[in-house]
């Protein structure tokens, strides 16, 4: 009988495993300009953790909920929790100073989503907004239902295009059309 076949791309992931990479820093003087500078590495300023390993860490706890212990396991990392939480401490100061960009970015759009729904924070009810475009997408955790928090990301200045949301009052007071 005729044996037929075929073949099928698809992506996937390989070798994904913690290697401990030394790098060489080099260190110099521009010699047109004379300034003193060095080569950069993968990873955040004093940190021992690399970007990309820092980048599944954080992806690995804050969306898909792996305690930090587990990954520190799973892993076989040589490093304490407490350097990991110093790490996403780091890279939590670089996100913030990108917050202004990404409001910019989703009030530029010309067709936005913004949603609000309940939260538990330590127990107690809180509520979590997302506003969304194709490109940029925005949450607020453990803050309150009121009206200021769409003001704070949309802003007082008429925008174009339009905001998708629910029959939710706190929508019809802003500054785009719904």
């Amino acid at each position: 009988s005729k044996k037929d076949h075929y073949f099928r791309r698809v992506w996937d992931l390989t070798n994904q495993y913690v290697k401990d990479i030394t790098y060489c820093v080099v260190i110099g003087e521009c010699p047109q300009c004379g300034k003193r500078g060095k080569s950069e590495i993968s990873a955040l300023p004093r940190s021992i953790i690399g970007n990309r390993l820092l980048a599944h860490l954080a992806l690995s706890h804050y969306c898909h909920g792996i305690s930090v212990g587990t990954l520190v396991r799973q892993l076989n990392l040589k490093v304490s929790e407490g350097t990991i939480w110093n790490a996403f401490a780091a890279l939590g100061q670089i996100c913030f100073k990108a917050t202004d960009q990404l409001i910019e970015d989703f009030r530029s759009d010309l067709v936005r989503h913004a949603d609000e729904t309940t939260w538990r924070v330590d127990g107690k009810n809180a509520y979590t907004w997302i506003f969304a475009t194709l490109r940029t997408c925005l949450f607020l955790f453990g803050v309150s239902r009121a009206g200021i928090h769409p003001r704070k990301i949309l802003g007082r200045q008429p925008l174009s295009g339009y905001l998708v949301v629910d029959r939710y009052a706190a929508y019809n007071q802003l500054p785009v059309r719904l």
